[in-house]
């Protein structure tokens, strides 16, 4: 058994750890809340923006976000916004690109 008493417990020392600043991010394109303000003007939300995308409602978060990339899903709110794929996801998506599969 320990015989100093409790008052005189040695108290281990913790080292503080570094803490690595985080990096300040650009933006990645348009605010989510206004890509949100635009599919209520179009009266859509993101739960039927999944239903008819036929995704889940955690990837629309995601690309709304711009945590996730799905040139679907944008190519879907920018069609119903009225806005460009550059205008709400800039640099994301490849404007010139194609979906035909290679020969």
């Amino acid at each position: 058994m320990n015989t100093e008493p409790a008052s005189k417990s040695k108290a281990r020392s913790i080292r503080p750890t570094e803490r690595k600043p985080r990096k300040q991010t650009p933006p990645k394109g348009m605010p989510t809340y206004e890509i949100k303000m635009l599919l209520e003007k179009a009266g859509l939300t993101q739960t039927a923006v999944a239903r008819n995308c036929g995704v889940a409602y955690s990837t629309v978060h995601g690309v709304m976000h711009h945590k996730h990339t799905s040139r679907h899903i944008a190519e879907y709110i920018a069609s119903k916004t009225g806005k460009t794929l550059d205008e709400l996801f800039p640099g994301r998506y490849d404007i010139t690109a194609t979906d035909k599969q290679p020969e």
